[in-house]
């Protein structure tokens, strides 16, 4: 197979040359050719750089159709509509400033307005005459064609992900061959790329992680108010999309490091730096910074530029309106015609690949984070969010239709928000918001005696040992006290509860299974202790698969699950973290009941 390059000739010293130039090419703005297996040939050039020129060299070149391949979740958060059953989407026409839509300069115009997220699906006039095209976010290594490739381009370069394409054609009007396109690129100067030397490219780095190689742009000592020690500021640049900075908080020499605490935040003005009730960023943030302080290594990957989800912060306060008005925070995206979502995490993985830590505990409630970084995710850990009147239908939101795993525990009171000053010898300012219920107080409409509450615990036979998981279950003390305690919790609350008792750690998930199947709970707590033993190994790997069958089952149902399972070195720090005055499984039950009614609607 040949890849024609600029002077016709692959280098063999450097085995990726011949991407690195298509690479360089596209990223400059030209024109690159692409090549399949099946013969065919297709012009293709960023979209975000197109010009009246560029596209008139596509269509002049071409059958004359331009297309724009994008992935799925630009296309809805555009509003726009399949053709038919294929990839093929309704043409579009960018109507402000332009005219008939067919010129080069319309055209170029409504392939630089599908790269901005914000722009709204009422700005585009349909049918029109560029054509958007599907493609699969993982590019040429799900789907080796000439639209995923030009896709795969974009994002290798760091441009936003929107593709132009053109079918070539050659003298006769018939689709030109590979033969022909390889003249047509010696004759115009041009690169040519086959689609699956592309993939084989992606494969290399997929191996390690990565998609695109975020650039170190600086780096500082630091010193943050919640952690008490000296972290480093990183800044990094160069990211699949080029209006994103990612800032890397980092603590202790995380190079090599197994289990390092890691969040990565979206930046959210109004919640990280006004403290806004409306969302709960702001305290997951501080949270997290607060977690960073108890641990020896740990990162905090921010990433600038995602304000809202990715309409950023003006389109943000045009959703909050319409949020006023009674529309949620996902519908009030699509009224405005703008994205749920736009985020992407892949450049986050590629931070931490260049910090050199080798596996990570993320604390999140976002799949789509857990997805992005999961080469290296050894845990996954739920950030709590405190509920009150006014974020609870968001809090309520995320969980339904993002599918958040959304915890909620009042936060400690020293980190509560400060009361309101009063006038200076006079009364309160007034306040006309409405009331607000407290975690600990809730609205009088919640019944909490119509909630039941499953407990899924291991068995309390002191002489069982389960051989399967290579540990032993305590239950003497340890799992009694805890399932016990739990259990006084729910019934003081008035909860009614049902309980299922399973052999060992590894049967856990077998039973909530089974209780999810036979008594339809509102909320479920998984309570467990884990000793280790001889085989550390096994039991790493079977406290994992705890984990992630509950994170699985989370996002998979809508019964909330809480996991309540105790990781320890020999019984009797067991039986001590068991019998804490603060025990964790009065904490369960509260997070437990706290969820049933958020995803029963009990709370409004």
């Amino acid at each position: 197979m040949v890849y024609l390059m600029e002077n016709g000739v692959k280098d063999d010293s450097h085995p990726d040359q011949d991407v690195q130039d298509v690479l360089k090419a596209f990223k400059s703005g030209g024109c690159v050719v692409l090549a399949d297996g099946q013969g065919g040939c297709s012009l293709a050039c960023a979209a975000q750089l197109a010009t009246a020129g560029r596209v008139a060299f596509l269509v002049r070149h071409s059958s004359g159709i331009v297309c724009a391949a994008m992935d799925e979740e630009r296309l809805q958060g555009f509003g726009f509509h399949p053709a038919s059953s294929s990839n093929a989407y309704v043409a579009v026409d960018w109507t402000p400033g332009c005219t008939t839509g067919v010129s080069g300069k319309d055209r170029a115009a409504t392939l630089r307005a599908l790269c901005d997220t914000a722009n709204s699906t009422l700005s585009f006039k349909r049918p029109g005459h560029t054509f958007p095209v599907c493609v699969s976010k993982d590019g040429v290594l799900k789907t080796a064609l000439r639209p995923e490739a030009a896709y795969d381009l974009c994002r290798l370069t760091g441009l936003a992900s929107v593709a132009a394409l053109a079918e070539m054609m050659n003298e006769d009007g018939e689709s030109a061959t590979n033969d022909e396109a390889m003249c047509f690129c010696r004759e115009h100067n041009l690169p040519l790329l086959h689609v699956e030397r592309l993939a084989s490219y992606r494969k290399s780095q997929a191996a390690n992680g990565v998609l695109t190689e975020p650039v170190l742009g600086a780096r500082s000592k630091m010193w943050v108010e919640e952690i008490t020690a000296e972290t480093s500021m990183h800044v990094y640049s160069g990211t699949a999309d080029p209006s994103l900075e990612i800032v890397a908080v980092v603590k202790g020499a995380v190079a090599e490091q197994e289990g390092v605490a890691c969040r990565i935040h979206s930046e959210c003005f109004t919640g990280d730096v006004l403290a806004s009730q409306r969302c709960d960023c702001g305290q997951q943030l501080h949270r997290f910074l607060r977690i960073m302080n108890e641990e020896s290594y740990a990162v905090l990957l921010y990433i600038r530029g995602q304000e809202g989800r990715g309409i950023g912060l003006q389109a943000k306060i045009r959703a909050y309106k319409l949020q006023d008005e009674g529309h949620d925070t996902v519908d009030a995206n699509l009224k405005l015609g703008l994205p749920v979502d736009t985020r992407s995490y892949d450049d986050a993985l590629g931070v931490l690949n260049q910090l050199g830590v080798k596996s990570v505990r993320l604390f999140t409630n976002n799949p789509a984070k857990m997805r992005s970084i999961q080469h290296i995710v050894k845990e996954v850990v739920s950030i709590p969010s405190v509920p009150h009147a006014r974020n609870m239908k968001y809090l309520k939101t995320k969980r339904e239709r993002l599918n958040h795993l959304t915890l909620l525990e009042p936060l400690p009171e020293k980190f509560s928000p400060p009361e309101r000053a009063t006038a200076s010898g006079g009364n309160a300012p007034s306040d006309s918001r409405p009331p607000e219920s407290t975690p600990d107080t809730p609205p009088e409409s919640v019944v909490v005696s119509e909630k039941c509450v499953g407990i899924v615990h291991v068995t309390s036979n002191t002489a069982y040992v389960n051989f399967s998981c290579a540990f032993k279950t305590p239950g003497s003390m340890a799992v009694e006290k805890l399932r016990s305690d739990a259990e006084s919790e729910l019934q003081r609350a008035g909860a009614k509860c049902i309980k299922i008792a399973v052999p060992g750690v590894c049967n856990l998930m077998s039973g909530v299974r089974l209780m999810l199947r036979e008594h339809n709970p509102d909320a479920v707590i998984v309570v467990g202790v884990a000793i280790k033993d001889d085989s550390s190994a096994l039991y790493d790997l079977t406290c994992k698969s705890v984990v992630k069958g509950v994170t699985d089952l989370n996002t998979a149902q809508d019964t909330p699950i809480i996991l309540g399972l105790l990781t320890c070195q020999d019984e009797e720090q067991a039986n001590a973290q068991s019998n804490d005055l603060d025990t964790p499984a009065k904490a369960w039950a509260e997070s437990a009941l706290q969820m049933a009614l958020l995803s029963t609607g009990s709370i409004a």
